[in-house]
């Protein structure tokens, strides 16, 4: 059983209360977003922000899944991820009140999964991070990324090791 906060239980005793998500992105600069406004948590500054969670849920393999929404009218966020991508970047979500972070509850953790970017918003799809992805190839070298390819027979030296690029 958990011990409730003396924060807790004062927000819990208001007639009005305020709960809301914490939302951490792991792009190249770390996002910190609130839902509640701007607050203080884990010696973070997290911003208030326009972001809705939605679809939080957990299967019966432990595997969880969500959907994150972000306001995206200056078109900031929809840049952030056409640069940085959409999949594979680290979230964690967690849960609380506004006047009692210190008891946040993580409710997700995982990565992106793809986004829908439209005028207004940014929605990115996200799941859990299984350990059979964490040791495949997350990057492929192909087209369009990598357009200028070595010719094949090139040799490429890496320390005491000589790689030949061949054709597949």
């Amino acid at each position: 059983m958990k011990t409730l906060t003396a924060p807790l239980l004062a927000e819990l005793g208001l007639s009005v209360t305020r709960p809301g998500y914490l939302v951490q992105l792991g792009y190249s600069s770390t996002l910190y977003l609130s839902t509640m406004g701007d607050i203080s948590y884990m010696g973070q500054a997290w911003s208030g922000a326009d972001v809705k969670v939605s679809g939080v849920s957990m299967d019966g393999s432990g595997g969880n899944k969500a959907s994150l929404t972000l306001g995206n009218t200056d078109g900031a966020y929809g840049a952030l991820v056409l640069n940085e991508g959409a999949s594979d970047v680290a979230v964690s979500v967690w849960a609380c009140y506004a006047g009692a972070p210190s008891d946040a509850v993580l409710v997700f953790e995982g990565s992106t999964d793809g986004a829908q970017i439209d005028a207004d918003k940014v929605t990115l799809t996200l799941a859990a991070q299984k350990n059979a992805t964490l040791y495949c190839p997350r990057v492929f070298i192909a087209k369009p990324t990598f357009n200028y390819l070595q010719p094949a027979g090139t040799k490429i030296v890496w320390g005491a090791e000589t790689f030949v690029l061949e054709r597949a």
